[in-house]
């Protein structure tokens, strides 16, 4: 089901809410979906740098939290079978950077 079909009569609220938001000194819209993040930041005394970090950290709290669980049993199954989350060795680059050459 939708977002748009769940919120129904509220989508007015919503609209208002946006719309004072953008009239706001310090203010942060950001709009997460399956598979992107849009964010609108100002303010709050932040450079344009730190709000572009405040809004991946935000994106990625958001995606840590929605993973599919089944995604996040498969990664503890693969850990404890001494695999990392890719299915890789988890030694392995541990392994190779003992192998550099010395200078």
């Amino acid at each position: 089901m939708s977002l748009r079909r769940v919120l129904g009569a509220t989508i007015p609220r919503v609209h208002a809410q946006v719309e004072s938001l953008l009239d706001s000194e310090d203010a942060m819209l950001i709009l997460v979906g399956g598979k992107r993040a849009i964010s609108y930041m100002h303010g709050f005394g932040l450079s344009p740098d730190q709000l572009e970090l405040l809004s991946l950290e935000i994106e990625r709290a958001v995606r840590r939290v929605a993973a599919p669980p089944f995604k996040k049993r498969e990664a503890r199954i693969a850990r404890a079978n001494g695999h990392d989350a890719r299915g890789s060795p988890a030694g392995r680059v541990l392994r190779l950077a003992g192998k550099g050459s010395r200078l």
